[in-house]
């Protein structure tokens, strides 16, 4: 059985020393689209830590400019992801 409090302070730590490390992720832009309209709804919720919002406004951000640069078309449709004006009626 993994013992999670060890586990916890492991990966703390490991975040710690691994703090500026680059990863790349390649993924279809449709999964894209799709992860940053999962993290644009998440990020209207109230309780969101502010340390937790801004890197997660940073990560849209960067999804939103990544899919823009590959369709302009696509590019504005994701940014009414940030807009409540633009939601579906219920």
């Amino acid at each position: 059985m993994i013992d999670v409090e060890k586990t916890l302070a492991v990966a703390a730590a490991e975040m710690e020393r691994l703090n500026d490390a680059k990863i790349n992720v390649l993924i279809t832009l449709p999964r894209a689209v799709s992860i940053l309209s999962t993290m644009q709804l998440a990020l209207r919720h109230p309780e969101i830590p502010p340390e937790v919002r801004a890197l997660a406004r940073i990560f849209c951000d960067q999804l939103i400019d990544l899919i823009g640069r590959a369709s302009p078309i696509l590019g504005d449709f994701v940014k009414l992801g940030d807009n409540p004006q633009a939601d579906v009626p219920k």
